[in-house]
């Protein structure tokens, strides 16, 4: 990763434990270079990929198998970032992604 990435990735808005996201609608995504795009905006998501795993109903699927369009939310101090989609609710655990990444 060059210099210039690296800053884009820092100045880029966080999915982290402490920081919250007001229902995004989400038409597209992307996992560019290790970014995780959605709208075609960079966020900084250290750890969550298109392998992440997502819990739904009684058992795991991955985040590229959830298909757009759908609406992500998660609220301040919270591990649980929600992905809703036609009445269903999805699940992924923030940290969880994040600590799997550094391994």
């Amino acid at each position: 990763m060059n210099k210039g990435d690296l800053n884009e990735r820092e100045i880029a808005p966080k999915i982290r434990f402490e920081t919250k996201l007001i229902d995004l609608y989400v038409a597209s995504i992307s996992f560019e270079r290790n970014g995780l795009y959605l709208n075609k905006v960079l966020y900084n998501a250290g750890g969550i990929s298109s392998y992440s795993r997502v819990h739904f109903k009684n058992g795991l699927i991955e985040l590229q198998d959830i298909k757009p369009p759908y609406v992500l939310s998660k609220k301040v101090n919270n591990d649980t970032l929600r992905i809703s989609k036609n009445d269903v609710n999805y699940y992924l655990l923030v940290t969880q992604e994040i600590e799997y990444s550094r391994r």
